[in-house]
Formats: C-alpha cells, structure tokens, sequence
C-alpha cells in the first residue's frame, strides 16, 4: 500500500513489493532545487571562460542562457543525489546501497515548481520490534570432562614435534602422511595450462582425517603416482574451468613418534611428564571450556533467527545462496571425495542446505546490525584495534606490509566492525536469555 512521509523540503511516496524492492517518487521543492541551481551555475563557471570576465565571476543569467545543457545537466545530478538521500532521511526504507538503485529518472524539473524524482531500489529490511519475550535457548551443557584418554592423545599430537619423518619408496600404508598436489586443466585444450587447487598439501592415511573414498584412493600407492578424475558435473566444471582432476603424489612418509619421557617433557618446559600433563590438562580444558562457549554462542545465533521473520533483499539472497552451494558442491566433490554420481544424488539436498544457510545468514547480519543499534552497544577504540589486528593477519599473514594503502586500512576497519557488531549483539542475545532464564513468570 502506498505511502507518504514528508518534511519542508521533500516529500517521498514509497510502494513496496515482494523482495524489499521499492518503488519511490521523491518531490524537490522549488527552494532545494533553486539553491541547486545555484550551486550548479558555481560549478560551471569555474569551469569555462568568458571573454570579458574573469574565470568565475560571470553573471548567473548569462551563464543560464550560454550553457544551458551544462547547467541542467549538473543540477540533474544534484538533484538526482539529494533525491536519494531523502530516501533515507525522509523515507523510512533506505535503500542498501547506491548500487542497489535498479533505476532513476527525474520526472519534473521546474525551478518554480520543484522536481520530481523516481527511483526504483533494493531497501533494508523492515524488521519489527524483537519479540525478547519468546527468545529461547538450551540449557546450557557442562563442559566436556577432560579423560586419561584425552592426555593420552594430546600426548601423541605432543609426540609429532619430537615425531622422524622418512620419505619411503615402498607403497603407502595406514598411518603413513602423503604430499599430494591438485590440478584442474581442460581435456579439449591441449595448450591450456593446468591450475593449482593446492600444492604439497600434507594428509594423513586414516580414518581421523580421511574420508573412506578419498583413503582408498591412495593406499597402496608410491612417490610419484597420479590420480586422473574425469569431471561430469556441469557445476563443478563452471566453478573450477576445468574437467579433468589430476592428484599427484609428492612424497609417501613414514611417521615414527616416540614415547614422551621427563627429558622430553623438558624440552618443552615442562619439569617432568607429569608436570607436562598437568599443563596439558589445563590446556584441553580451556579448549573444552572454549567449544562450549562456542556451541552457546551458535545455540545465541539460532535462537535469535527463529525470534521474528522479515523479508530479505532477493539480490544479496541469491547472491549468498549461489556462493554457499558453490563451497558445498566443491567441498562434496574434492574433500568429502564424492563421485559426480554420488554428488548428482546428494545435490538437491545440498542445494536445499544452502539456501537456509543463507537465509539465517542474512537474517543474522541485519538482525545483529539492528541490535548492536537499538540497545546502543559501543566498541571500544582497544577492541577496534585489536580486531583490526586480527583481521590483518589473516589478510597479510605475521608480517603486514608497511605501507597499506587508505582503501586497504578503510577495508581493515569495516571488517573489524562488522565482527565486533555481530559478535556483541549475540553476546548481548546471550545476556537477554540468561535473564528471561533467571526471572520468574508471572
């Protein structure tokens, strides 16, 4: 149903349709677009000459009268720019971006009557009031109790630091690691060059970290033995530009761990085995105690997806939808070692998976945005920063080059924003439930 807001200086009719797509005309009036007049006749005196005035200083009139396409055409845009920025400060349904505008067009240009302005935009959803009261989450679990089993591991991983790594010509075996380099190249060209999907990338032959198709696949094999996959499916032809999938083998290494006694316990700073597995105890709790925290802040984000629903802009939906099933599709073909057969059968379902993934993504992202806004939660600059940290070596790695440009500093920023956005407004989804948890009904 259409709609009307307005203020001295604009006014703007809004109609909705399905996908947060709006339709909306915004009236100029006669004072806004005469002070744009001005600001436009300005600018293009400063950029032409006229004999007999000095660059700038020509009379308004005759600047109109010599220029007029000039004129119009600048304070169309002008226009056209406060038009859309009334779509935020007099409208209520502020489109998402200027790139979200699908079209304007100005209607009316009257310095006597105004103008008029139409645009048709992607907005930011409306989002109602969160409905804080039906907030639910689990009970919240204890967190793992750490066994003589898992010392006993963590041990072992301790073990690999000390571990001897022997390249061996004899056919892989269980327990053995492999380097393996991955290939995609195109059958039908012979003078494409393949493309590395990664290189000397390091397995071990075991059920811990293999799936049971891709472990067949190199056990009983030697240094310098090839796999070549024939690609079928048109997705993963498209997502990879390619259709043949050639895995080769680096090298077959035999690991041999050794027992850890006090003189190694030593060596890694700990007085004897038994102080070490003192400290690895405490260790694996605190990893424990983190992997709780982490499942209540995803049971948080569940929770607060299912609090209200909303529309989402189509765009940015299809948009996450396309990406999320392109790193299922890919993730069921090359890490879950599925057949092309195996992946047609599983692919709706994968599909299907994607599209809710990115549905609650997206809900989360604005829902978390309209919290972090609504109760006034603030970042600290120290909390800026160190996010900012973070984000910087993930991007650069230890060692961040030492001239980063403003776009890149700008970009390091807004992601440490978003984080710390996100992050706080489910932390504060976790205080409201501890809360509705903690107080009696009526």
């Amino acid at each position: 149903m259409p709609r009307s807001l307005s203020n001295e200086q604009f006014s703007v009719d809004l109609e909705e349709s399905p996908g947060c797509i709006v339709s909306a005309l915004v009236k100029v009036s006669p004072e806004v677009l005469n002070k744009l007049n001005k600001q436009a006749l300005k600018k293009i005196k400063k950029e032409i000459t006229l004999p007999g005035f000095r660059k700038g200083k020509a009379p308004d009139d005759v600047i109109a009268s010599r220029y007029p396409t000039n004129v119009r055409k600048e304070l169309g845009e002008l226009v056209t720019q406060d038009a859309y920025h009334a779509l935020s400060t007099v409208g209520d349904r502020r489109p998402l971006s200027p790139k979200a505008v699908r079209s304007n067009s100005i209607t009316q240009f009257d310095l006597q009557e105004g103008a008029k302005v139409e645009f048709s935009y992607e907005a930011f959803p409306a989002i109602s009031d969160l409905p804080w009261e039906n907030l639910s989450l689990p009970q919240e679990e204890a967190a793992s109790e750490i066994s003589d089993s898992d010392i006993e591991k963590g041990l072992t991983n301790i073990g690999m630091f000390f571990a001897t790594k022997t390249p061996v010509e004899r056919p892989s075996q269980e327990g053995d690691f492999i380097s393996i380099s991955l290939h995609v190249s195109k059958s039908n060209d012979e003078n494409a060059s393949s493309a590395a999907i990664f290189e000397n990338k390091y397995f071990k032959l075991s059920e811990e970290e293999m799936t049971d198709a891709f472990k067949e696949k190199f056990l009983g094999i030697s240094t310098g033995h090839r796999v070549v996959e024939t690609i079928t499916s048109p997705e993963i032809q498209s997502f990879l530009r390619g259709d043949t999938l050639t895995f080769t083998v680096n090298a077959v290494i035999e690991v041999s761990i050794p027992e850890i006694d006090d003189e190694k316990a030593r060596q890694l700073q700990a007085e004897s085995l038994d102080d070490l597995k003192a400290k690895l105890r405490i260790q694996l709790e605190k990893q424990a105690k983190d992997k709780q925290l982490q499942k209540r802040f995803s049971e948080a984000e569940d929770a607060l997806a299912m609090l209200v629903d909303f529309e989402l802009p189509t765009s940015l939906l299809e948009e996450r939808i396309s990406l999320i099933t392109r790193e299922k599709l890919l993730n069921a073909r090359l890490i879950q070692y599925c057949s092309d057969e195996e992946l047609e059968k599983r692919k709706s379902e994968l599909i299907k998976e994607a599209e809710e993934d990115a549905t609650k993504a997206l809900k989360l992202l604005f829902l978390t945005h309209k919290i972090f806004s609504d109760e006034k939660l603030t970042i600290s600059r120290e909390e800026l920063q160190y996010m900012m940290d973070v984000c910087s070596r993930e991007r650069f790695g230890q060692q961040p080059p030492k001239d980063i440009s403003n776009d890149t500093l700008q970009e390091l920023v807004m992601s440490a924003r978003d984080r710390l956005t996100y992050s706080k407004a489910i932390e504060h989804v976790l205080r409201k439930a501890e809360l509705l948890a903690s107080t009696p009904s009526a």
